[in-house]
Order: C-alpha cells, then sequence, then structure tokens
C-alpha cells in the first residue's frame, strides 16, 4: 500500500467518527453526524479539515485504550454562498461530543484563525460537557475557547447552533456569542441536568422544560430562534450569513434593490411617535420596505388589483372563472414527525361564511397560517381568485385580499382605537388621509367609531375584539379570517359580533371563521369544514355536519351514541 493509499484509508477511518452503529443511533434520534451538518452548512465541495487526526492525551481510567481520530470536534473552513466561513461541529458519536485538552485546542486553533483572517466563525453543538477523565485539563480547555469568544466579540460574528445537548462548560461559550439558535425537541442547554436537579431539589422536570428549545426561545431568551429540525436550523444559518458584515470593519453586505428610489412614503410621518418616551415597532418600518418582486409564469396581460403597492403587479393565469373565491386542494403541512394538516381539500365561495372547526390540536390554526402565507405547505396548494398564492409571504398574500386575525388580541396600547385602525389600511396606501378615512369606515363597520378616540386599554374584551376584526378590514380584505373572535366572551357579547358578522357577509365580504361554540357556527355558517387529526372527516351544512356520527366521535369519543 502507497503512503496516499494509507492516509486515505486513515481519512476514511477518522471521517466514520465513532463508528456506523453510533452514527445510525445518531440518525435514530432524528439528528444528523457533525459531518452531515457541515456538508449542509457550507457550500459544496468547500471544506477545508483542519487536524483530522488529532487524539487525546489522555492516559488515565484507562482511556489510553480508546483513541478516536478527531477527538469529538470536526473543524475547519469553507464558504457559505461564496463567502468564507469557519466553522466547528462536536461529533455526539465520538465520546459523547466531551471536552477534552486536544479537543479544546483544535476550538481555539479554528478561532485564531477566524480572527486572523476577520471572518465569521459557527459552532455546531451537540455535546455533553467536559471529558471528566481528563479533570483540570479539560476545564483549562473551556478558559482558553472563553477567553476567543471575548476578544472575537464585536470583530467578527459569532453564531452557535445547538443541536443536541449543550450542559455543563459547553453551556457558556455560546451565551458569549452573538446569536444562539436551537433545534426543537432535540437541544437542550443547561448548566446541570435533570437528574442532579432531582437530586438537589427533589424536583422532577424533563431536559425540555429545564432547558429546550421551547424554554429558552419564549421565555429565557437565551435562544434567537428555534427550527423544526437539523436541515431547517442550517439552511437558515445559510441565509443569516448573507445579512451579516464578515467583521467590523467589513461593512454591511449589499443587495440589489427593486425599489424607486424616488418613492415617498407618506405613512413614516406618523410611524415615530413625538414623544421620544414613547416605543415603536420598528417591524412596521421593515414592512414598508419591498422585497423581489415574483410575476407567474404561463399568465395573461399583467393587471393591478386593489391594495397593490405603487409598481406591484398580479398575474392572472389564463382561461380561469372565478367560480370560487379560495380553493384549497390536497394540503398538508408536517413538522418533523408531526402531520398537523393532513390532505386537506375544501373551497370558499364568495359573500358566504364558513366555518373551520374541531377539537382543540386538529389543524384549524396551521391550516389558517398556510392559506394567510405564514406557513409554507408539506405538500398541496392554496389558489385565491385563481392564482396560487402558497409560496407568497403574508404581506403579498394580504394585499392580494386576504386578511386574518389571531385569537389573542394585542393592539398597541399607546395608541387610540383609530391609529390602531390605520396599520391595516397602511398596507396598500402611504397617504395618512387615506388610511384615517378607511380605518373610521372599519371602525363603523364593527361599532367602534364612538370611540376612535380612545385608548385601546379603556377597551373592554368584545371592543379590543372588534378592534381586532377592524384592523383586518383595513387591509381592505376579499376574505376574512377569523380565528376564535368570541372566546371568552359571554353570550350577549358574542350575539353583538354576530350581527356585525352577518351584516360584514351581506356586504359581500367572505369570512373563513375558525369558532368552537357551536350555537355561533349554527346560527351563522352557511357551510361547516370538520377537521380532526389534522384530516378533513366531513364538510356540508351545518345541521348535516353536527348529526354525523364522525363528528360526534371527534368531540364526544368513541364510546358516544346518539
Amino acid at each position: 500500500m502507497s503512503t496516499i493509499e494509507a492516509l486515505e484509508e486513515r481519512r476514511v477511518g477518522a471521517r466514520l467518527g465513532g463508528g456506523e452503529k453510533r452514527i445510525e443511533a445518531q440518525h435514530a434520534r432524528g439528528k444528523l453526524t457533525a459531518r452531515e451538518r457541515i456538508e449542509l452548512l457550507l457550500d459544496k465541495g468547500s471544506f477545508e479539515e483542519f487536524d483530522m487526526f488529532v487524539e487525546h492525551r489522555s492516559i488515565e481510567f484507562g482511556m489510553e485504550k480508546t483513541r478516536i481520530p478527531g477527538d469529538g470536534v470536526v473543524t475547519g473552513w469553507g464558504t457559505v454562498n461564496g463567502r468564507k466561513t469557519f466553522v466547528f461541529a462536536k461529533d455526539f458519536t465520538v465520546f459523547g461530543g466531551s471536552l477534552s485538552e486536544t479537543h479544546a485546542l483544535k476550538i481555539t486553533k479554528l478561532q485564531d484563525m477566524a480572527m486572523k483572517a476577520r471572518a465569521p466563525i459557527i459552532g455546531l453543538y451537540d455535546a455533553g460537557g467536559a471529558r471528566i477523565q481528563e479533570g483540570v485539563a479539560a476545564l483549562a480547555g473551556y478558559s482558553y475557547v472563553f477567553r476567543r469568544n471575548v476578544q472575537a466579540s464585536g470583530v467578527i460574528p459569532q453564531i452557535s447552533v445547538i443541536m443536541g445537548p449543550c450542559a455543563g462548560g459547553d453551556v457558556y461559550s455560546p451565551a458569549m456569542t452573538d446569536f444562539i439558535f436551537m433545534v426543537k425537541n432535540t437541544s437542550y442547554m443547561f448548566v446541570t441536568g435533570p437528574d442532579v436537579v432531582k437530586t438537589v431539589t427533589n424536583e422532577v422536570v424533563t431536559a425540555e422544560e429545564l432547558g429546550g428549545a421551547s424554554v429558552h426561545a419564549t421565555r429565557s431568551s437565551i435562544a434567537d430562534g428555534a427550527f423544526e429540525n437539523d436541515v431547517d436550523a442550517l439552511l437558515q444559518m445559510r441565509r443569516l450569513i448573507d445579512f451579516l458584515p464578515s467583521n467590523n470593519t467589513d461593512g454591511v453586505p449589499e443587495w440589489p434593490s427593486f425599489d424607486d428610489i424616488g418613492r415617498v412614503d407618506m405613512s413614516l410621518d406618523t410611524l415615530i411617535p413625538d414623544n421620544p418616551n414613547k416605543p415603536y415597532d420598528m417591524k412596521e418600518l421593515g414592512r414598508l420596505v419591498p422585497a423581489r418582486r415574483h410575476l407567474a409564469g404561463d399568465c395573461a396581460p399583467l393587471q393591478s388589483y386593489p391594495g397593490a403597492t405603487h409598481g406591484m403587479a398580479v398575474a392572472v393565469p389564463k382561461g380561469r372563472r372565478m367560480t370560487t373565491l379560495l380553493e384549497v386542494e390536497n394540503l398538508s403541512r408536517s413538522f418533523g414527525g408531526l402531520v398537523a394538516v393532513k390532505d386537506v381539500s375544501f373551497s370558499l365561495r364568495a359573500g358566504r361564511i364558513t366555518a373551520l372547526i374541531g377539537p382543540n390540536g386538529a389543524g384549524k390554526t396551521t391550516c389558517f397560517n398556510l392559506v394567510a402565507g405564514a406557513l409554507k405547505p408539506t405538500s398541496g396548494r392554496v389558489l385565491f381568485e385563481g392564482r396560487q398564492i402558497d409560496n407568497s409571504p403574508p404581506e403579498t398574500v394580504c394585499r392580494m385580499g386576504i386578511a386574518r386575525t389571531f385569537q389573542i388580541v394585542r393592539p398597541m396600547r399607546e395608541m387610540s382605537v383609530l391609529e390602531n385602525a390605520m396599520i391595516g389600511a397602511f398596507s396598500w396606501t402611504r397617504n395618512v388621509s387615506e388610511a384615517r378615512s378607511k380605518a373610521y369606515e372599519s371602525l363603523e363597520s364593527v361599532g367602534l367609531a364612538a370611540k376612535a378616540h380612545a385608548r385601546t386599554d379603556q377597551l373592554t374584551l368584545p371592543d379590543r375584539k372588534m378592534l381586532e376584526t377592524a384592523k383586518a378590514l383595513s387591509t381592505r380584505p376579499k376574505l376574512l379570517l377569523l380565528d376564535e373572535v368570541m372566546a371568552g366572551l359571554r353570550p350577549t357579547e358574542a350575539a353583538g359580533i354576530v350581527g356585525v358578522l352577518q351584516k360584514l357577509a351581506e356586504g359581500g365580504l367572505t369570512i373563513l371563521l375558525v369558532e368552537h361554540v357551536m350555537r355561533i357556527v349554527m346560527e351563522v355558517a352557511s357551510r361547516v369544514v370538520v377537521l380532526h387529526h389534522g384530516a378533513k372527516i366531513a364538510e356540508g351544512p351545518p345541521g348535516e355536519v353536527v348529526a354525523d356520527p364522525k363528528v360526534l366521535e371527534s368531540y364526544l369519543g368513541a364510546g358516544f351514541h346518539a
């Protein structure tokens, strides 16, 4: 065997990490290996690995008998969309990804190189902390890493992606980086785990409750975001890199703009309050900046539509008559192994109220999010006025004529009722007078015109629900998606809202209503669609649907007999 052949054989062995059985176990947990993650993150063929054959130096506790090339971390550099990026990935198949002295030195070497090259560094974490067999030597390795985290802070972007356990000493380094992202259901961040918590405090807590993505992305604010799986997380990291400078002297990346440089947006006059102590939402400013405008192929001549932004056009497919307003065809959406919506189809006729019902967890809100553009379907499609919209962003769907409300209403408290209602109008106009006029009209439609200049914190719950509806109406929708607008209301309060919905429908507005109160559904809906475990189990007039045995069973259980 030649030297080159022997070297390649060693490389093949090093790439296997802890071996095929441990790789299979990693996949069984729904996780990728360290090398698979790097391959997804970096541009194809760009990865240059460092120190592939490094092994630990420990001779205590029999460790001299177990040496694996790479020592539990893969390090190197490559490109992300053509930009130089340094990356290290903890390898859970090798000693559980635990940190030894040489493991730490591989990471610090990479950190030093990233600083010299003034390029971003990304750490992919899937490890159980320090390698206890090495004792103080391993702990000292953390100090080397931490010191470089501090030195790189504010100089180059540092990104941490938690893709498995991240415990003990490992958890401190991500806390010093610029961004932390997690993967739902497989990643955890805590200094000490559930077993120690139970021993010390006698409290039983799961790893997810102690330090999962649901905790750190919604409560502790340690994580900047959480993703459904490894693939989604890594693809989003590639996107993030596009928006970041390589270092503190490089300047931000520049992307071509498709907006008119001379465009005037009058709504900016009302975005920032006169009182400097009042907050304002920067996201509103972001929404005023148009993204790339896509036009569909195989289309008739471009036509403008009500509510379109300046210079935007919509393409209408040739030969399609608008017999229905909305068509949902074989729509499915999965979150990892969970299927939230499965092969759902239904259509909405213009000017009618349709109810979407089902037990909790049936997939109703997910279906709403798919129609509104907040989620992209795994399969199937959504057609609005004959145009396929399931790949359009929410702001485009809104401008096309679909507006939605939310179960939990959160009006801007420092703004008046009228100012809140005007927010919806700015989706189609930059003229403050036009927005104010439309907002008044919307408030009159829901019975809030007399309270137009009141503060929102003075409103009752029914009034806040109607303000949420008025904001949606201010977008000038053709289809209104109402998500449990009656929730939490007394019967007399709900009756007033029923009258509002009926008047809106009489005026030609199409409404899709998610509602649990069957009395309301029977009163307002001309048609009902029933979901259960993500699938449609019934559709038809309300009287027929409520008598359907499958519907009764989904609500009352298999033991129910009429």
